[in-house]
């Protein structure tokens, strides 16, 4: 049944002429093959289905075509489902070309069914550091609280289970351990500023400086050489957390056809580069949804066209969406 809120949410959406930001399913008349399929796929990926597969879709199609609703409607059901899911839209900021700003627009954007008003990156880290420590306690029979030692020993065994779980993630970075323990340490210890500083860095926020680092005890930053790994820690970690999976929308990327030959080249290689880590299975639980006008794919001039090896992965795929969503 419609509630009061939900239904305002719409009318002031569709009054705007935008896509609402909840409820899309009431108001979904059409394109509802495409949602069961994609419902199905996202049931593939699933923690739960084998430990986890990784898929994607193009969907491709003039203005007005109902990409960005149809988005938004699977984007509500993944989130039922238990999929955290992040909605990124490609930009002057966020550019494909530069994964490490796409990285840090998915964790900004991260969402998740009881946390859908903000990045729920600090909520997802707490649930997961909060069970690892209860099974710690249990399992070692540790009283924190009234036992000095035993609060030395869970945040030793703490930091070696984060240090472990990272490992099985592939995630070999110098750091992601480091600022995972500091987050939870700036917890414990009521240092707000240093559990910011540790999710900002983890984050991707290029703004941590280097007196932020000292105290988080890393170097660097996300970069083009890391992002990925970044990644998978975070796919890991959700899957630690209860998690069904990831659903990322990246939205607008038409946008690579304003930038000069050089730049669409390494934003459609990075492109590929993800398409193939999802093909290999590589980012299991997470499913990549991408939006784009007709004209980025089938135009001759400024397309994915100039990619061979891109088009050559995407054509079927697009294709057969694209007759669906018209």
């Amino acid at each position: 049944m419609l509630d009061i809120s939900t239904g305002e949410a719409i009318l002031r959406a569709l009054r705007n002429g935008t896509v609402p930001s909840k409820g899309t399913h009431y108001l979904l008349a059409g394109n509802k093959r495409e949602k069961d399929y994609l419902n199905r796929e996202l049931d593939y990926v699933s923690f739960t289905n084998d430990n986890g597969h990784s898929g994607f879709k193009f969907i491709y199609g003039p203005y007005g075509s109902g990409k960005s609703f149809l988005c938004e409607v699977v984007k509500e059901d993944a989130l039922k489902k238990g999929f955290a899911v992040s909605e990124i839209v490609i930009s002057k900021a966020v550019q494909l070309q530069n994964f490490e700003t796409v990285y840090q627009a998915i964790m900004t954007g991260l969402r998740t069914n009881s946390q859908r008003d903000y990045s729920a990156i600090r909520q997802i880290f707490q649930e997961w550091l909060s069970k690892e420590k209860k099974d710690i306690i249990m399992k070692y029979d540790l009283d924190p609280d009234e036992n000095d030692e035993d609060e030395e020993k869970l945040m030793e065994l703490l930091e070696q289970k984060i240090g472990d779980e990272i490992a099985k993630a592939n995630a070999t970075t110098s750091g992601i351990v480091q600022a995972i323990y500091s987050f939870y340490k700036g917890l414990m210890d009521g240092d707000r500023q240093l559990s910011d500083w540790a999710l900002g860095w983890i984050s991707g926020d290029t703004s941590i400086d280097r007196t932020a680092k000292s105290r988080i005890g890393v170097k660097g930053k996300v970069d083009k050489t890391n992002a990925f790994e970044f990644l998978l820690a975070l796919l890991h970690i959700l899957k630690l957390s209860g998690y069904k999976g990831l659903l990322i929308i990246i939205d607008e990327v038409e946008t690579v056809r304003k930038e000069r030959r050089d730049i669409r080249y390494q934003a459609f290689e990075n492109l590929r580069f993800l398409i193939d880590m999802v093909s290999k299975d590589r980012l299991k639980g997470c499913y990549m949804l991408f939006t784009g006008t007709d004209d980025l794919i089938e135009n001759e001039d400024r397309s994915i066209k100039e990619h061979d090896a891109l088009y050559s992965r995407i054509k079927p795929l697009s294709l057969q969406i694209k007759e669906s969503v018209k």
